[in-house]
């Protein structure tokens, strides 16, 4: 067969990254004839290719009497194999392999294998089970398994629970949360959530009205499911929609990424959180932490002291308490367009050491816990929590996956902000805030729009590390 040398293109896109390297694939030689050669669906992996010569050399670049790109995965792998090759021990498989990952190209090179034995098509290295320090619902996992996965080609009820509530602490955002189909919907194998006004053509029922919520999961018998409006406590003006996994999966420790079109309108952001499934440190003020995979105000131009906070920079990072010491925990970066604007990958990457946060492949932001742990900080020194069990904690627990989009509250915009070069119209903390907020409507919801305005997310996908 002729020598065969790929694009330059190719070498020039295999540049090194610190966040993929090729893994050692398992080959197997089948019974009675055929050869497998798989690698695990790993950390945004969109093509596998296979190039191989039998009892041969096979030079770099050269394509081989093997040659084959995988474009699907199968399971919780990418897999070539072929039934027709006839091994026998003995045999010399000599390939590389050639991995895209988030549009960049990884090799690895000069690999060779020597055939040893036949084995079942199903009894093979495909089975066995390298341990990690990943847990999944409770429950050991293998390393590098793909341990959830949703790409909404439907609304799966066995993976994603509503949360039926007015919002509450500590962010209080001034939102009904709903199941209804105008505020989420799967759409051409999209979850697309949209916040909505609650009474559009009624304001009276804003001000006078009362909810009591079907199915609540807030706190019972708590302004959470049932309120009554009274003078400047006013029903929440926006109706919007947040899912959890928090009764179907969680997870401590592994790498999470998922695909997003972040929502843009004035006071809007995207809620796309992992959030403690026990509180196991406490439950009050992020006791027990908040891993933030991304969050973009969606304001086009919102300013503060002059600095931009509008919807072209990302917050990514973990939430511990509210105080501006531990929530400087927080990482940006800074795009020329808003986030909202098209679909970006958001990765965390979450070991017992660190957890690093990562954005169309590039790093922006690294937590580490400072000597002696977060437990050491001085808003923690006095707090009657349980003992903090290592120096993540409290990372060190299971978390569930949140998705929803929030409307104003108490936390994510600073007061003595402005918006199109208007204040804030509320304060956070006053008891008069979501008042001040409704009172400014014909100023922020012009600024919505029923498409940009949603949150899309296209899949979530979790492997163990």
């Amino acid at each position: 067969m002729p020598l065969l040398v790929l694009p330059l293109l190719l070498c020039l896109a295999a540049a090194f990254s610190p966040f993929y390297d090729v893994p050692q694939p398992m080959i197997e030689a089948l019974k009675p004839r055929g050869l497998r050669i798989s690698i695990p669906d790993d950390l945004g992996v969109e093509l596998f290719a296979v190039h191989a010569n039998l009892n041969k050399p096979i030079s770099p670049l050269e394509a081989g009497q093997i040659s084959v790109d995988i474009t699907r995965p199968k399971g919780s792998r990418w897999v070539y194999e072929d039934r027709r090759v006839r091994l026998k021990p003995g045999d010399v498989i000599n390939y590389w392999l050639y991995v895209q990952v988030d549009g960049q190209g990884y090799r690895l090179d000069d690999q060779t294998f020597v055939v040893k034995e036949l084995v079942e098509p199903g009894s093979g290295k495909l089975q066995m089970c390298e341990p990690t320090i990943t847990t999944v619902n409770g429950k050991p996992t293998c390393k590098g398994q793909l341990i959830f996965e949703e790409s909404f080609s439907i609304f799966n009820q066995s993976k994603w629970q509503y949360a039926i509530q007015l919002a509450g602490r500590p962010d209080y955002q001034f939102v009904l949360y709903t199941e209804n189909p105008e505020n989420s919907v799967v759409r051409d194998d999209k979850l697309v959530i949209t916040p909505t006004l609650l009474s559009p053509d009624d304001s009276d029922y804003i001000y006078y009205g009362h909810i009591s919520v079907p199915r609540c999961t807030g706190l019972p018998n708590s302004a959470e499911c049932d309120k009554t409006a009274a003078a400047w406590s006013i029903l929440p003006p926006v109706q919007s929609a947040k899912l959890h996994t928090k009764y179907s999966f969680s997870f401590a420790y592994g790498v999470i990424e998922i695909r997003a079109k972040l929502p843009m309108g004035d006071w809007i952001f995207p809620e796309i959180w992992l959030e403690p499934k026990e509180n196991y440190y406490g439950h009050l003020n992020y006791q027990s932490g908040q891993i933030r995979i991304a969050m973009a105000r969606g304001n086009e131009d919102l300013t503060k002291d002059g600095a931009q906070l509008g919807n072209t920079l990302l917050e990514a990072g973990c939430r511990l308490g509210l105080k501006t010491k531990i929530r400087n925990e927080m990482y940006t970066k800074s795009n020329w367009t808003p986030f909202g604007s098209d679909f970006h990958v958001y990765r965390v990457i979450w070991d017992k050491d660190q957890l690093v946060f990562v954005v169309d492949g590039m790093e922006i932001g690294r937590v580490r816990p400072p000597l002696g742990g977060f437990s050491g900080l001085q808003e923690f020194a006095s707090s009657p929590t349980v003992p903090w069990k290592s120096k993540l904690a409290p990372f060190d627990r299971e978390f569930y996956i949140t998705l929803g989009v929030g409307v104003g509250g108490h936390l994510e915009f600073p007061d003595g902000c402005l918006s199109h070069k208007h204040p804030k119209p509320w304060r956070n903390r006053e008891t008069k805030s979501i008042l001040r907020f409704y009172k400014d409507l014909d100023n922020w919801y012009p600024t919505w729009d029923s498409q940009k305005s949603a949150l899309e997310v296209d899949y979530v996908k979790v492997w163990a590390v």
